[in-house]
């Protein structure tokens, strides 16, 4: 199983454009941003055919829309919905087919949020967590 790692981009961009917005017990937010699929990828050789060939697979930018729903002031549930897709490609003695295969990824993300200062000007928030990624076409 590959892991992934998801940074969310455009959270600046998302904070700058925005309007200031106090979410309060209940709120429903939505918000439009970019996130990055970045695979963490380990492939070893393609055996016994192709000794010292390797297999990557890109990375991908894509729009992404999240709801957040407030429990509380200061707790909330993060749903996360984006598609992204990827190409994989061959390196090492095949390095010469750039593409081997290409799909598409679905990897909903539900995160349970902490919002430090909710009133403030600026809002820092963590988060954790699970994610299940969905492979298709």
């Amino acid at each position: 199983m590959r892991t992934y790692r998801f940074l969310a981009l455009a959270a600046v961009s998302t904070a700058i454009v925005a309007s200031p917005a106090y979410a309060e017990k209940g709120d429903v937010l939505v918000r439009v941003r970019a996130i990055v699929v970045a695979p963490n990828e380990r492939s070893g050789p393609v055996t016994p055919a192709f000794p010292g060939s390797k297999v990557g697979v890109s990375d991908s930018v894509m729009p992404e829309i999240d709801f957040t729903y407030m429990a509380t002031k200061h707790i909330g549930a993060e749903l996360i919905l984006a598609t992204t897709e990827h190409k994989a490609q061959g390196r090492g003695t095949l390095s010469g087919v750039p593409t081997l295969a290409k799909t598409w990824v679905l990897p909903p993300t539900l995160t349970l949020q902490y919002h430090f200062l909710p009133d403030a000007k600026i809002r820092p928030y963590v988060g954790a967590g699970i994610n299940y990624t969905i492979y298709y076409s």
